[in-house]
Protein backbone atom coordinates (compact mmCIF):
# COMPACT_ATOMS: atom_id res chain seq x y z
CA UNK A 1 0.00 0.00 0.00
CA UNK A 2 0.97 4.07 -0.88
CA UNK A 3 0.93 5.58 2.29
CA UNK A 4 3.22 8.44 1.50
CA UNK A 5 1.94 11.97 0.30
CA UNK A 6 5.56 13.27 -0.93
CA UNK A 7 5.78 13.12 -4.83
CA UNK A 8 7.89 15.33 -4.91
CA UNK A 9 10.87 12.66 -3.14
CA UNK A 10 14.31 12.19 -5.22
CA UNK A 11 13.42 9.10 -6.30
CA UNK A 12 10.47 10.16 -7.76
CA UNK A 13 11.78 13.15 -9.41
CA UNK A 14 14.87 11.00 -10.81
CA UNK A 15 12.15 8.61 -12.25
CA UNK A 16 10.62 11.81 -13.69
CA UNK A 17 13.71 12.56 -14.97
CA UNK A 18 14.36 9.26 -17.01
CA UNK A 19 10.60 9.02 -18.00
CA UNK A 20 11.18 12.81 -19.42
CA UNK A 21 14.14 11.92 -21.50
CA UNK A 22 12.36 8.49 -23.17
CA UNK A 23 9.29 10.87 -23.93
CA UNK A 24 11.26 13.49 -25.41
CA UNK A 25 12.87 10.98 -27.94
CA UNK A 26 9.29 9.27 -28.89
CA UNK A 27 8.31 12.72 -29.57
CA UNK A 28 10.84 12.34 -32.55
CA UNK A 29 8.81 9.91 -34.38
CA UNK A 30 5.74 10.65 -33.33
CA UNK A 31 2.96 13.76 -33.21
CA UNK A 32 2.49 12.97 -29.65
CA UNK A 33 4.88 10.80 -27.20
CA UNK A 34 2.91 7.63 -26.73
CA UNK A 35 5.09 4.81 -24.56
CA UNK A 36 3.69 1.21 -24.12
CA UNK A 37 3.83 1.04 -19.46
CA UNK A 38 3.75 -2.64 -18.00
CA UNK A 39 1.26 -2.47 -15.10
CA UNK A 40 1.41 -3.44 -11.77
CA UNK A 41 -1.31 -5.88 -10.32
CA UNK A 42 -4.42 -4.30 -9.00
CA UNK A 43 -3.39 -5.83 -5.65
CA UNK A 44 -0.23 -3.32 -5.30
CA UNK A 45 -2.18 -0.16 -5.71
CA UNK A 46 -4.05 1.65 -2.72
CA UNK A 47 -7.79 2.64 -4.04
CA UNK A 48 -10.87 4.96 -2.78
CA UNK A 49 -14.14 4.45 -4.13
CA UNK A 50 -17.93 4.54 -3.28
CA UNK A 51 -21.57 4.31 -4.83
CA UNK A 52 -23.90 6.42 -6.27
CA UNK A 53 -26.80 6.84 -8.83
CA UNK A 54 -26.37 8.62 -11.87
CA UNK A 55 -28.74 8.78 -15.09
CA UNK A 56 -27.17 8.23 -18.10
CA UNK A 57 -29.43 8.83 -21.39
CA UNK A 58 -33.14 8.68 -19.13
CA UNK A 59 -31.55 5.79 -17.48
CA UNK A 60 -30.45 5.28 -13.89
CA UNK A 61 -27.53 3.22 -13.29
CA UNK A 62 -25.70 2.28 -9.76
CA UNK A 63 -22.22 2.25 -9.97
CA UNK A 64 -18.83 2.25 -7.99
CA UNK A 65 -17.71 5.16 -9.64
CA UNK A 66 -15.21 6.65 -7.38
CA UNK A 67 -12.40 4.47 -7.92
CA UNK A 68 -9.46 6.66 -7.36
CA UNK A 69 -6.29 4.42 -7.87
CA UNK A 70 -2.83 5.13 -6.16
CA UNK A 71 0.33 3.65 -7.74
CA UNK A 72 3.91 2.94 -7.48
CA UNK A 73 4.82 2.89 -11.14
CA UNK A 74 8.64 3.77 -11.89
CA UNK A 75 8.49 4.41 -15.78
CA UNK A 76 5.97 7.35 -14.76
CA UNK A 77 7.87 9.14 -11.99
CA UNK A 78 6.92 7.08 -9.10
CA UNK A 79 3.86 7.82 -7.39
CA UNK A 80 0.43 8.10 -9.84
CA UNK A 81 -2.83 8.32 -9.53
CA UNK A 82 -5.69 6.83 -11.46
CA UNK A 83 -8.82 7.82 -12.67
CA UNK A 84 -11.64 5.85 -15.40
CA UNK A 85 -12.74 7.61 -18.19
CA UNK A 86 -14.63 5.16 -19.75
CA UNK A 87 -18.24 3.83 -18.83
CA UNK A 88 -19.34 0.02 -19.59
CA UNK A 89 -15.62 -1.15 -20.34
CA UNK A 90 -14.25 -4.31 -19.12
CA UNK A 91 -13.31 -4.23 -15.69
CA UNK A 92 -10.26 -4.67 -14.34
CA UNK A 93 -6.28 -3.83 -15.26
CA UNK A 94 -4.76 -4.68 -18.50
CA UNK A 95 -0.98 -6.06 -17.97
CA UNK A 96 0.27 -2.59 -20.13
CA UNK A 97 -1.58 0.48 -21.19
CA UNK A 98 -0.30 2.68 -23.77
CA UNK A 99 0.11 6.05 -22.24
CA UNK A 100 0.35 9.06 -23.61
CA UNK A 101 1.70 12.39 -22.23
CA UNK A 102 -0.60 14.97 -22.48
CA UNK A 103 -4.44 15.29 -23.20
CA UNK A 104 -4.70 17.19 -26.66
CA UNK A 105 -5.29 13.67 -28.46
CA UNK A 106 -8.55 12.86 -26.96
CA UNK A 107 -10.14 15.49 -25.52
CA UNK A 108 -11.07 19.44 -26.59
CA UNK A 109 -9.35 22.18 -25.23
CA UNK A 110 -12.20 22.60 -23.23
CA UNK A 111 -12.80 19.56 -21.44
CA UNK A 112 -8.63 19.93 -20.73
CA UNK A 113 -8.68 23.28 -19.32
CA UNK A 114 -11.59 21.52 -17.00
CA UNK A 115 -9.84 18.81 -15.99
CA UNK A 116 -6.84 20.56 -15.44
CA UNK A 117 -8.73 22.52 -12.55
CA UNK A 118 -10.47 19.70 -11.44
CA UNK A 119 -7.22 17.40 -10.48
CA UNK A 120 -4.66 21.17 -9.43
CA UNK A 121 -7.69 21.99 -6.86
CA UNK A 122 -8.96 18.75 -5.38
CA UNK A 123 -6.06 16.72 -5.36
CA UNK A 124 -4.60 18.14 -2.35
CA UNK A 125 -7.94 18.19 -0.58
CA UNK A 126 -7.94 14.29 -1.29
CA UNK A 127 -4.42 13.59 0.10
CA UNK A 128 -5.43 15.68 3.08
CA UNK A 129 -8.24 13.31 3.55
CA UNK A 130 -6.75 10.28 3.01
CA UNK A 131 -3.62 10.96 5.39
CA UNK A 132 -6.30 11.74 8.15
CA UNK A 133 -7.81 8.61 7.65
CA UNK A 134 -4.36 6.49 7.66
CA UNK A 135 -3.35 8.46 11.20
CA UNK A 136 -6.62 7.86 12.65
CA UNK A 137 -8.42 4.43 10.88
CA UNK A 138 -11.35 5.62 11.48
CA UNK A 139 -14.27 4.27 9.88
CA UNK A 140 -15.75 7.89 9.54
CA UNK A 141 -12.34 9.19 8.08
CA UNK A 142 -11.99 6.44 5.39
CA UNK A 143 -15.84 7.63 4.69
CA UNK A 144 -14.89 11.04 3.83
CA UNK A 145 -12.06 10.15 1.65
CA UNK A 146 -13.69 7.76 -0.67
CA UNK A 147 -16.71 9.99 -0.61
CA UNK A 148 -14.03 13.18 -2.13
CA UNK A 149 -12.54 10.05 -4.79
CA UNK A 150 -15.89 9.53 -5.81
CA UNK A 151 -16.90 13.30 -6.11
CA UNK A 152 -13.62 13.60 -7.99
CA UNK A 153 -14.56 10.64 -10.32
CA UNK A 154 -17.94 12.03 -11.08
CA UNK A 155 -16.78 15.20 -11.87
CA UNK A 156 -14.67 13.48 -14.21
CA UNK A 157 -17.14 11.58 -15.91
CA UNK A 158 -19.07 14.95 -15.84
CA UNK A 159 -16.21 16.48 -17.74
CA UNK A 160 -15.61 13.93 -20.44
CA UNK A 161 -18.69 12.34 -20.94
CA UNK A 162 -21.69 15.16 -21.07
CA UNK A 163 -22.35 15.98 -24.72
CA UNK A 164 -23.92 19.60 -23.56
CA UNK A 165 -22.83 22.11 -21.06
CA UNK A 166 -21.21 21.12 -17.81
CA UNK A 167 -24.36 20.07 -15.10
CA UNK A 168 -24.53 17.22 -12.94
CA UNK A 169 -28.28 18.21 -12.31
CA UNK A 170 -29.63 17.26 -15.99
CA UNK A 171 -28.04 16.86 -19.29
CA UNK A 172 -26.50 13.24 -21.22
CA UNK A 173 -25.11 12.02 -17.77
CA UNK A 174 -26.05 13.61 -14.78
CA UNK A 175 -26.88 12.71 -10.85
CA UNK A 176 -30.56 11.42 -10.26
CA UNK A 177 -30.79 12.03 -6.65
CA UNK A 178 -32.29 8.27 -6.62
CA UNK A 179 -31.61 5.73 -4.20
CA UNK A 180 -29.06 4.22 -3.89
CA UNK A 181 -27.65 8.16 -3.73
CA UNK A 182 -24.68 8.96 -2.32
CA UNK A 183 -25.25 12.62 -0.91
CA UNK A 184 -22.34 13.53 0.27
CA UNK A 185 -20.12 12.89 -2.50
CA UNK A 186 -23.07 14.13 -4.83
CA UNK A 187 -22.72 17.46 -3.43
CA UNK A 188 -18.98 17.24 -3.86
CA UNK A 189 -18.86 16.72 -7.55
CA UNK A 190 -22.17 19.17 -7.84
CA UNK A 191 -19.51 22.18 -6.10
CA UNK A 192 -16.40 21.19 -8.22
CA UNK A 193 -18.36 21.20 -11.56
CA UNK A 194 -19.73 24.63 -10.47
CA UNK A 195 -16.46 25.88 -9.62
CA UNK A 196 -14.92 25.13 -12.90
CA UNK A 197 -18.08 26.01 -14.72
CA UNK A 198 -18.52 29.67 -13.00
CA UNK A 199 -16.43 29.85 -9.80
CA UNK A 200 -12.82 30.37 -8.61
CA UNK A 201 -10.95 27.80 -10.02
CA UNK A 202 -7.72 28.28 -12.16
CA UNK A 203 -5.18 26.16 -12.93
CA UNK A 204 -3.00 26.10 -10.15
CA UNK A 205 -0.19 23.77 -11.88
CA UNK A 206 1.89 21.26 -10.00
CA UNK A 207 0.54 17.87 -11.57
CA UNK A 208 1.41 16.28 -14.98
CA UNK A 209 -1.99 14.61 -16.70
CA UNK A 210 -1.54 11.51 -18.95
CA UNK A 211 -3.93 9.20 -20.88
CA UNK A 212 -3.58 5.16 -20.91
CA UNK A 213 -5.25 3.43 -23.56
CA UNK A 214 -6.02 -0.33 -23.87
CA UNK A 215 -7.73 -2.20 -26.52
CA UNK A 216 -9.99 -4.20 -23.59
CA UNK A 217 -9.97 -2.56 -20.20
CA UNK A 218 -11.18 0.70 -19.40
CA UNK A 219 -8.82 3.57 -20.15
CA UNK A 220 -7.46 5.68 -17.31
CA UNK A 221 -6.76 9.53 -16.54
CA UNK A 222 -3.28 9.56 -14.65
CA UNK A 223 -1.77 12.26 -12.52
CA UNK A 224 1.88 12.66 -12.06
CA UNK A 225 3.96 15.30 -9.89
CA UNK A 226 5.15 17.83 -12.13
CA UNK A 227 9.48 18.63 -10.74
CA UNK A 228 10.23 21.97 -9.00
CA UNK A 229 12.44 24.04 -11.46
CA UNK A 230 15.34 23.85 -8.70
CA UNK A 231 14.84 20.01 -8.77
CA UNK A 232 15.34 20.05 -12.26
CA UNK A 233 18.28 22.07 -11.96
CA UNK A 234 19.61 20.13 -9.49
CA UNK A 235 19.32 17.30 -11.63
CA UNK A 236 20.96 18.40 -14.43
CA UNK A 237 23.85 19.83 -12.63
CA UNK A 238 24.22 16.21 -11.65
CA UNK A 239 23.82 14.65 -14.98
CA UNK A 240 26.40 17.08 -16.65
CA UNK A 241 29.04 15.87 -13.47
CA UNK A 242 28.42 12.36 -14.68
CA UNK A 243 29.10 13.08 -18.45
CA UNK A 244 32.42 15.20 -17.39
CA UNK A 245 33.64 12.20 -15.27
CA UNK A 246 33.28 9.82 -17.96
CA UNK A 247 35.02 12.06 -20.51
CA UNK A 248 37.61 12.46 -18.31
CA UNK A 249 38.04 8.59 -17.57
CA UNK A 250 37.33 7.73 -21.39
CA UNK A 251 40.67 10.43 -21.97
CA UNK A 252 42.60 9.14 -19.39
CA UNK A 253 42.47 5.06 -20.56
CA UNK A 254 43.11 6.66 -24.35
CA UNK A 255 46.21 8.33 -22.83
CA UNK A 256 47.55 4.89 -21.36
CA UNK A 257 46.93 3.07 -24.22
Amino acid sequence: MIHSNNIFNAKTIRNMFTAGILACAAMVNSAYASTIISWPSASDRTAYSSYTTINEGGTDTYHNWGVLSIWDISAMGGQTISLCVERHIGGGWASSFDVTTGLSPFFSSTQQSALDRLITNTLPTFFGLRDTYISTSSSSDLAAANNYALAMQLAVWEIVEETGSYDLASGSIYLSGTGPANTAADALAIGFINNITSGPWTTTGGYTLSYAFSDTKQDQLLITAVPEPSSWAMLLAGLSTVILIARRRSKARKAAI
